[in-house]
């Protein structure tokens, strides 16, 4: 029942005007979390030798563009990787346009194949030499393009020659990245993961 004035009564009062207080907004801290497991970068042994050789012969920091599909259980698989015509220094490498539209014609005139390599590049490896494998700033501006240019996603690897490789998978469509993505070297034909000769934390 309620008082003569349409309150509760005072026993079912909870609101303490001395201490309770209305809603207010508050400093926030936003953050995502996936729900189920995190997808994996999965490397096929060629492409893992390919980009081993890069680092290693490379003096400067190098980039490259790979192809990628998406696997039946959500993983990212790097089938094969692309070195090209870029502007490199001790210190970035950048990628550039005439070393990409000379990869896309070249992969043009190998007909339905390289057609449809061209339409699955969307990887981007790029070296740091012995420098930690943390983004730049032309790295986080690099992966801003690639956002702009219309991909629901791509992957994004930073390696080094003291061992270290990251990979942050980005997924434009939803807003949301992945920083350090497990990955693992896998062979698509006998659906087997090839152990590397170290873990690196």
């Amino acid at each position: 029942g309620t008082t003569g004035s349409g309150e509760p009564p005072r026993r079912f009062r909870s609101y303490q005007p001395e201490i309770d207080e209305p809603f207010k907004v508050h400093t926030f801290h936003p953050r995502a979390e996936l729900l189920g497991r995190t997808p994996r970068v999965l490397i096929s042994p060629d492409a893992f030798k390919r980009m081993c050789l890069y680092v290693e012969i490379g003096a400067l920091e190098v980039g490259w563009l790979g192809t990628v599909t998406r696997t039946k259980n959500g993983d990212f698989l790097i089938g094969t990787t692309y070195l090209l015509q870029q502007d490199v220094s001790p210190t970035e490498t950048i990628l550039s346009v005439d070393g990409i539209n000379a990869l896309a014609m070249a992969l043009c005139e190998q007909g339905e194949e390289g057609m449809k390599a061209l339409s699955s590049l969307r990887f981007w490896g790029h070296s740091h030499v012995r420098m930690g494998t943390s983004p730049s700033g032309t790295d986080e501006q690099t992966m801003e393009r690639f956002g702009t240019e219309g991909h629901e996603w791509y992957v994004r690897g930073i390696f080094n020659k003291r061992g270290r490789a990251e990979f942050t998978i980005y997924l434009f469509d939803k807003g949301l990245r992945i920083n350090d993505a497990p990955w693992e070297v896998f062979d698509p034909v006998t659906n087997q993961v090839i152990p590397t000769r170290k873990r690196f934390s």
